[in-house]
């Protein structure tokens, strides 16, 4: 199987390598952009309702996305760490390496957390429960979502440190 693994990585180095740097960009464009473009729009509308509702969807397109980009960057991760265990490294890169994986794990369990918050807002809309609706998405958006793009930055500069060949 590693022997499969490492031919398999020779033959599409390029390719994998490009996958995981362009879905840890576009995860971390995603985290930006609802951080500082979408929110402040999104709470400066002045009807509740509407507000709730867009916002409500924002989080859902979020998480699948989320998601989709982290499914992405975790199966081309895989295949990058199987093909460099066959090389001697050391143990500051091997660190380096346990330091991303402990990275996406927090993050998929932060997109865990986002969908449960977002499950509790959409049942308060639709029981028009303003007060918790506006309490469940001001902690995805205000905090889980900049945590996010916080853990992606540093997830991109441990990748730039281990320097994947």
């Amino acid at each position: 199987m590693q022997n499969f693994t490492n031919e398999f990585y020779a033959q599409y180095k390029i390719y994998i390598c490009s996958l995981y740097f362009i879905f840890t960009a576009i995860k971390v464009g995603l985290a930006f952009g609802i951080a500082f473009v979408s929110k402040p729009i999104l709470f400066s509308i002045k009807i509740p309702r509407v507000k709730y509702q867009n916002s409500i969807e924002l989080v859902r397109r979020y998480m699948i996305f989320s998601l989709i980009c982290l499914i992405f960057i975790s199966l081309s991760g895989l295949l990058l760490l199987n093909a460099q265990q066959s090389d001697h490294i050391g143990p500051l890169k091997q660190i380096n390496i346990h330091v991303i994986e402990a990275i996406l794990l927090f993050m998929t369990l932060n997109i865990l957390y986002i969908y449960l918050k977002f499950n509790e807002a959409k049942r308060h809309f639709f029981n028009n429960e303003n007060i918790q609706i506006h309490e469940n998405l001001e902690i995805i958006l205000n905090y889980i979502v900049p945590l996010n793009l916080f853990l992606g930055v540093v997830l991109i500069c441990f990748d730039l440190l281990v320097g994947i060949k």
